[in-house]
């Protein structure tokens, strides 16, 4: 079995090389537009979707939340709010592919500060989820509540 060290270690320098790759070809594209840059900007770039970077976030996302669900498994008695954190993951790694929230912009028809309007309701919901989840953060060790925060 992989150590936990090791594993972190991979992951970061996956993500770094990721990113990495987006800022290199982003910062290509804005020295010397070509046709192979020009090819490889929305598959790389880091502002672009439906790309590799967006591939690597929602995989990402899909595994943290198989391994809250396996914290869910073990750890009563706060089992539920580990379930509703696998909850959470997984339907935003589905929202990171499937591009959900963008497909909901312009329903409400906000400009300026708010130009993005699905950030209204999803205030709302974060701000519901801290309230319900507070008790719950403060009974966690330190370690795994400063982890899962950040």
């Amino acid at each position: 079995m992989i150590e936990e060290a090791t594993l972190r270690r991979r992951l970061f320098y996956g993500v770094a090389v990721v990113a990495g790759l987006g800022l290199l070809v982003d910062v290509w594209h804005a020295r010397s537009p070509n046709d192979v840059v020009e090819a490889l900007l929305p598959k790389l770039s880091l502002s672009y979707e439906a790309n590799l970077p967006t591939w690597v976030s929602s995989s990402l996302l899909l595994v943290c939340a198989l391994v809250a669900g396996a914290i869910a498994t073990a750890r009563p008695p706060w089992h539920r709010h580990w379930w509703g954190i696998t909850a959470i993951l997984a339907w935003m790694s589905l929202d990171e592919a499937a591009e959900i929230h963008e497909h909901l912009g312009g329903l409400i028809g906000t400009n300026g500060i708010f130009y993005f309007d699905w950030v209204i309701p999803a205030t709302a919901v974060v701000l519901a989820l801290a309230l319900i989840y507070l008790p719950f953060v403060r009974v966690l060790e330190s370690r795994t509540r400063n982890r899962l925060l950040i």
